[in-house]
Order: structure tokens, then C-alpha cells, then sequence
């Protein structure tokens, strides 16, 4: 008879173990990154304000972002005495002298090549060194939005931007007409009215006090504090809900007076 090959002793098995091996690869495959930030973590869709030149944009894209960190232009003891935070800004900025340069506004409306601010972010001050201090410097884009809404006259946070920024294109979508959600018309023409001074459906709180976010409703609505109950809902309703730099300018707004403007 003659010989027959054999195959090695435990080949099946050393097969199986391959193949399931493979098979816990791929599933533990880390995809393809989609919607992940650098870090892995999920990115935030919601929505977010474009740069334009009018305060309330240049708080949400430039200020709070690169400028109002923690050893800079922040806290207690901000960086040469200017904080750049949501609420005290404008403020610090817009005819006030600059603490390098005294014959020198931080901001002097109408006048941007004579603003300090303008220098610093473009290098050319004769004290100090560009700003953002130990990183990249503004971008050209920002740098012009800042520019022109000096040249504009430096105007503080407005309700005309929050209207057509936020309030139109995001919530005007449930609140609107005659009979709108919670009773709430933040429609153009129709949402200071509605807001300011005003008490909230099914409660005594004031939706914005002017000059006060921290008690005003619609802060607490649009941020998720405390609601439940009569309180309602985190809005917008079931999301996305508005990125905090969002929430600032709104939170700006309120504290410098609310005015309808």
C-alpha cells in the first residue's frame, strides 16, 4: 500500500486560531475617524456663530477662544490688566487707555490703524510682543472682522445679531406665529417684547433681566440649569444644543443692558 501524506499534528487547530484572530482585529478595527476630533473624542455639530465684524462674533471666535485663558486674559489678575471674558470685554476694551501705551486706546472707534488692540495682534506696538502671546498669530480674516467693526464704531453686543444669528435660524422653527411654544415669539420684530422684562410660562421667572444672565430664564433654558418639571427642557428641543460661545454672546447681551438694538 502506499504512503498517504498525513497532515501536521494540529494544523486545524493552528487554522482556527489564525482565522479567529483575525476576526478580533477587525472588530476592534479603530474605523475610520468619522465625526471624531484629533483627540477621539466626538465633535460638536451644534451650531456655531459665523465670524462676521460685530461684537458679538468676535467674542464667540476670537476672544473667548484664544484670548480669555487661564494666565491670560481671565480671572482675577488678567494680562496687563485686560480681561477679554464673556460680560467684561467690551468694557475693558472700547475707550479704555491701554495699560503699555496710556496715549493709546485699547479701542478708539472709528479708528482702528490708532487701537492698540489692532498693534498687538498685528506685531507692530512698540511695547511688548504679538498677541496671542506663545502661539500662532490671528488670521488675516480675523484680524479684518476685528478691524471693521472698529471702523463701524465698535458697537457693543446687539440684539440685531443675536436675531439673526441665533433667534431666526435656530429657534423661530417652534417659536413663531400665534400660537408659538411656551407661549415664546422670538420672531424679528417680536422677541425683545417677549423676552425682556417678561415672566416665563407657568412661573414667576423673568426670561432676561436685563443686566442680570445669571437670573435670567433663558439662560438657564439654553444652557440645561436646573429644569425639569414646570421648568421645561433643555433648549433647543432634543438638541443640537447651541456651543457655550454661543451662549456667551447671549449671555453678553443681557449683561450690558439688553437693549433693543
Amino acid at each position: 500500500m502506499k504512503n498517504q501524506t498525513c497532515p501536521l499534528p494540529g494544523r486545524t487547530f493552528r487554522v482556527m486560531v489564525a482565522l479567529l484572530l483575525l476576526a478580533l482585529m477587525q472588530a476592534c478595527s479603530p474605523g475610520s475617524g468619522e465625526n471624531l476630533d484629533e483627540n477621539g473624542n466626538p465633535v460638536d455639530e451644534s451650531p456655531a456663530l459665523a465670524l462676521s465684524p460685530n461684537f458679538n462674533s468676535i467674542q464667540a471666535n476670537i476672544f473667548t477662544p484664544s484670548c480669555a485663558l487661564s494666565g491670560c486674559h481671565s480671572g482675577a489678575a488678567p494680562q496687563a490688566g485686560l480681561t477679554l471674558q464673556t460680560g467684561l470685554s467690551f468694557q475693558a476694551l472700547v475707550n479704555q487707555a491701554s495699560s503699555e501705551v496710556p496715549a493709546l486706546q485699547r479701542i478708539e472707534p472709528g479708528n482702528p490703524d490708532d487701537s492698540y488692540l489692532i498693534r498687538k495682534l498685528e506685531g507692530t506696538a512698540s511695547v511688548g510682543v504679538q498677541m496671542p502671546r506663545n502661539a500662532a498669530p490671528l488670521s488675516s480674516e480675523k484680524i479684518r472682522a476685528i478691524r471693521d467693526w472698529i471702523s463701524a464704531g465698535a458697537l457693543g453686543p446687539s440684539l440685531s445679531s443675536i436675531q439673526q444669528n441665533i433667534f431666526t435660524p435656530i429657534c423661530t422653527q417652534c417659536h413663531f406665529g400665534s400660537n408659538p411654544a411656551a407661549g415664546l415669539n422670538l420672531q424679528a420684530g417680536e422677541s425683545y417684547d417677549q423676552l425682556v422684562g417678561v415672566k416665563r410660562s407657568f412661573g414667576d421667572e423673568i426670561r432676561v433681566v436685563a443686566g442680570d444672565a445669571g437670573n435670567s430664564f433663558l439662560i438657564d433654558k439654553l444652557e440645561g440649569n436646573a429644569l425639569g418639571g414646570s421648568r421645561g427642557d433643555r433648549m433647543p428641543l432634543g438638541g443640537p444644543y447651541l456651543q457655550q460661545n454661543v451662549i456667551d454672546v447671549i449671555i453678553d447681551w443681557i449683561d450690558a443692558g439688553a437693549k433693543n438694538d
